[in-house]
């Protein structure tokens, strides 16, 4: 049990920490968006996604959403 109880608390510590990623990455944060980006194009505690990756990526080039 201790076990299970301690893999959610991870996977909570991880949504949140991916929730803080993209509102700093909304809010035009460059280096956040690359980053949510490389996560979307490896499907790093995110589903993979490549047009999320891209979009992502385009933003953080272009400064903006």
């Amino acid at each position: 049990m201790v076990l299970v109880a301690a893999t959610a608390d991870v996977g909570t510590a991880q949504q949140e920490s991916i929730d803080e990623l993209r509102a700093k990455a909304e809010a035009g944060d460059a280096d956040a968006q690359f980053d949510l980006g490389v996560l979307y194009s490896n499907g790093d505690d995110v589903p993979q996604d490549d047009a999320e990756a891209v979009r992502w990526f385009g933003a953080g080039r272009r400064g903006d959403l």
